[in-house]
């Protein structure tokens, strides 16, 4: 049985990955968060995971979920406690919002 995320890890799991089915195999795809201005953040796919085409709903799922792990695509904040994408992130272990909020940092 799969674990309950998060609201924050789901609202990643649906804005930062996708799954696109082809004719013969079932890809997990990865948005990579960079800006390309301070005020203009930009997304591009990478596929990281890829089943066969008979994969079930449980395997495309948790397979889907595993890529939220991904240290290439995600960090984890130790203020909030919460993961982010790297482009959201203000260093290795503090992410924008908590750098604003708790170190005056400003974006």
């Amino acid at each position: 049985m799969l674990k309950v995320l998060s609201d924050h890890d789901q609202e990643l799991l649906d804005d930062l990955t996708q799954v696109r089915y082809d004719d013969d195999f079932v890809v997990i795809e990865v948005a990579q968060v960079f800006w390309m201005s301070p005020s203009h953040p930009c997304a591009v796919w990478h596929p990281v995971t890829i089943l066969s085409k008979g994969s079930s709903d449980a395997q495309v799922l948790r397979a889907q979920r595993n890529t939220l792990k991904r240290k290439t695509f995600f960090g984890f904040c130790e203020l909030c406690q919460k993961r982010h994408a790297k482009g959201h992130m203000h260093n290795s272990s503090i992410c924008q919002n908590c750098a604003s909020d708790h170190l005056g940092v400003v974006y």
